[in-house]
């Protein structure tokens, strides 16, 4: 919206550096009613699912870009959960985004790391991310969907309307046309 707005860092929801580099931050105030915040799903089960973000590395006057890559696997550490991906795009200014699932179409966790190129000149698309479960063991007052938004080919209805949101402004613009021509609109568009 360009809006700007005041936060904070919720003292009791982070973790040091060595523990994992974590922050949870509340935003001051109301947020409009056009933001729709992010569902946050699981990581598990995610191996090889399509993912998108967005950071702000620094490339001159450009405020921001996307990144896709792949998740490879979940790795364990004695410390902490990471996740392991693959991306030709996701590089430093990205630490802290969100990572979409595209299949989920859930968050599954945030960038915070990229892999440094090592004496092979190997794992240059290598990316790690915290996963969903480590916010919420920091944050138990995080709410982590079991429930997939994705229908398949079923019809959606009524009972499906928390999935269905978001599209106000091309209603308004379907109304808008059929005042001006009232005999015939078309509706096109992607299956979901």
């Amino acid at each position: 919206t360009g809006d700007e707005r005041d936060a904070r860092v919720e003292s009791n929801f982070w973790l040091p550096c060595n523990a994992g580099d974590l922050a949870i931050i509340q935003v001051e105030g109301v947020l409009p009613p056009s933001i729709q915040a992010l569902p946050l799903g699981p990581s598990e089960g995610t191996n090889g699912h399509d993912i998108y973000t967005f950071g702000f590395p620094a490339i001159g006057d450009i405020e921001g870009i996307g990144g896709n890559g792949k998740v490879i696997s979940l790795l364990s550490k004695v410390d902490r959960s990471l996740i392991q991906l693959r991306s030709k795009e996701i590089t430093v200014g990205f630490s802290g985004a969100p990572l979409w699932d595209k299949l989920k179409r859930r968050v599954i966790g945030i960038v915070s790391s990229i892999a440094e190129l090592d004496p092979h000149r190997r794992l240059g698309e290598t990316v790690f991310a915290t996963p969903t479960e480590t916010l919420l063991a920091v944050c138990p007052a995080l709410h982590i969907s079991e429930s997939c938004p994705y229908r398949n080919l079923d019809v959606f209805t009524e009972a499906d309307k928390d999935f269905f949101f978001g599209r106000q402004r091309v209603v308004d613009e379907m109304v808008d046309s059929l005042r001006k021509e009232p005999h015939f609109l078309a509706v096109l568009g992607p299956s979901g």
